[in-house]
């Protein structure tokens, strides 16, 4: 997964992220990119619990069956799974949220 530094404030989809080279998406178009490798929702766990992430994260859960996937949980009540589809509730992510989940490999919605 690539992400990049130009990421708007609240943003809907990954689409509506915009690269320096003016195409929507993400993609790895310069040296403001880089790759990513997916954490484990344990290891997203500790950044919550060491306030490395967004305070809106209350907790990360790995998927427990097999049609469950791995999701975070936020304030409000909505959790979001590792694919960037809502397990519970829909709502606009900030900046924040995005960067953070980005940056460990997840696909924000």
């Amino acid at each position: 997964m690539y992400y990049g530094k130009n990421i708007s404030k609240n943003v809907d989809r990954l689409s509506d992220v915009k690269c320096p080279d003016g195409k929507s998406g993400i993609k790895k178009t310069s040296e403001n990119f880089e790759t990513v490798e997916r954490k484990k929702p344990g290891n997203m766990q500790k950044q919550v619990e060491k306030n490395q992430a967004p305070k809106s994260a209350r907790r990360v859960d790995q998927g427990r069956r097999s049609h469950e996937k791995d999701h975070v949980h936020f304030e409000d009540g909505s959790a979001l799974n590792v694919d960037g589809t809502w397990k519970h509730g829909n709502r606009k992510l900030t900046k924040a949220e995005v960067e953070w989940l980005l940056k460990n490999g997840w696909k924000p919605s």
